[in-house]
């Protein structure tokens, strides 16, 4: 992932305004993860380097032929890394991508939370079924109606009210003791021990992509400042079921303007194969007949999320980070 972590990191500079809200910005990585060349990046780049992590304890919890590895508990250790010499840390998931000013969510009023993030599991695509199977999840993990789960690929850190809350602690112990109940193993943690004491974000800063940024320009509600390109579905890869390929040959294109002049500019072709090409429009041909059959079950999909976005009260909303202009939801000027 270390590809994806400078492709985020060089995106991050590219829209941020300078002198606004200063920080520092940094991949962390364990020391073997990590190329001499990408190392001579960083470096020309501004970007800084930490390898003060070890997960060598935590690597045994992990399939290392699954998606996920130790890595993604790298989120637990930073407030214990970074306390000693910053006040927050924004972290963010290396699947990615950049559309604003991340750095102005730095100013954001936190209240007595440790962290805010953005609620998931708030609509349910596929129904009655997928909502009752996601709450007896949550509800196996212990959490109290009503549910507020959050995705942890985003998250504003208050390092001394998460390091007084021993958030961290509460998930590592509860990962110790609850394994087999994780099935994202950071993500499940952390709601099961904070169990909805978060500030609640917009979806702006983490949103999966359904269009391209023209697109949302274009027909709102919305203009998201990060996207989160979560599952299989990776910016890197052109082709993958379940995506529509006007949004891959975006993304990607993303990617490939980022690598052209860089070592690494063969690395997109190994992400994909024609075979992926197949079943990306195999799908395409038959999601747009469903477009015609489930056309009730949509409109009252989208009546959901438009509630959604209009009565849940978001802090970065209240506080005038983000602004609601002519009816569409955006990072204020």
């Amino acid at each position: 992932m270390m590809i994806p972590a400078m492709f985020v990191a060089k995106s991050i500079l590219s829209t941020s305004r300078p002198g606004r809200n200063p920080f520092d910005l940094f991949i962390f990585a364990e020391e073997a993860e990590v190329a001499d060349d990408q190392r001579e990046w960083m470096r020309a780049n501004d970007v800084g380097l930490r390898t003060d992590i070890d997960l060598s304890d935590y690597h045994g919890l992990f399939n290392p032929e699954h998606r996920l590895s130790a890595a993604t508990l790298t989120r637990l250790f930073l407030p214990s890394i970074l306390e000693e010499t910053h006040d927050r840390v924004l972290y963010l998931d290396a699947d990615l991508t950049i559309h604003g000013d991340v750095s102005r969510i730095f100013s954001l009023d936190l209240g007595d939370h440790a962290f805010a993030a953005v609620r998931s599991a708030t609509i349910f695509p596929k129904g009655e079924k997928q909502k009752a199977e996601t709450e007896a999840h949550f509800d196996d993990l212990g959490m109290t109606k009503p549910y507020r789960y959050f995705n942890s690929g985003v998250m504003l850190i208050d390092i001394r009210t998460w390091r007084n809350k021993q958030v961290s602690e509460n998930a590592m112990e509860f990962i110790r003791t609850s394994f087999d109940k994780c099935r994202l193993m950071d993500e499940d943690a952390l709601n099961a021990t904070v169990d909805g004491d978060f500030c609640g974000m917009s979806p702006l800063w983490n949103m999966s992509p359904t269009r391209t940024p023209e697109e949302y320009r274009r027909t709102g509600p919305y203009m998201p400042v990060i996207l989160h390109h979560m599952g299989m579905a990776k910016p890197w890869r052109l082709f993958i079921r379940h995506r529509h390929m006007r949004i891959g040959w975006y993304y990607y294109g993303l990617y490939r303007d980022f690598l052209k002049d860089t070592p690494w500019r063969d690395w997109l072709a190994t992400n994909w194969t024609w075979g992926d090409f197949t079943r990306n429009l195999e799908w395409e041909l038959v999601e747009s007949l469903r477009k015609f059959t489930r056309r009730a079950e949509r409109r009252a999909q989208a009546e959901i999320r438009e509630r959604y976005w209009r009565e849940e009260p978001f802090a970065d909303l209240e506080q005038g980070i983000v602004v609601r202009d002519g009816g569409v939801m955006r990072l204020a000027d």
